[in-house]
């Protein structure tokens, strides 16, 4: 497939036009933003993983959940903060500078003022 540029009157083929485009991308790569392709398992305390948790890209929608063996992938920018959380634990943030977080969350430790205990029961009467 030929393009004709009009302005210069030359005529140059797509792979060309592809080339100068990535030449001219290649001078601007200081410009260029990052891309990280995070992966890591969450894990409590013990060692376990944790499957379910959130993992986003603070201040966005863009996340994932861990798998059943607690692993996780994705994609994000570098420099970019990503936001672990996971209910009955606190959650946890880190800067992306690298692919690889392996991430330990640690139990929420909330104590109860009052518990209320509700019980119920049925009685059933025999006429002998």
């Amino acid at each position: 497939m030929k393009i004709k540029l009009l302005s210069a009157g030359l005529l140059y083929s797509a792979m060309t036009v592809l080339v100068l485009f990535f030449s001219f991308a290649e001078g601007r790569a200081q410009d260029a933003i990052e891309i990280v392709h995070v992966v890591g398992v969450v894990t409590d305390m013990a060692g376990e993983p944790l499957p379910g948790v959130s993992v986003v890209v603070q201040g966005t929608q863009h996340g994932t959940s861990t798998d059943v063996d607690g692993q996780y992938s994705i994609t994000v920018a570098k420099g970019a903060i990503l936001s672990y959380s996971f209910i009955g634990f606190e959650t946890k943030t880190v800067k992306v500078t690298k692919a690889r977080y392996d991430i330990v969350l640690e139990e929420e430790a909330q104590t109860l003022d009052h518990v209320v205990v509700t019980g119920y029961s049925q009685v059933e009467l025999r006429k002998s």
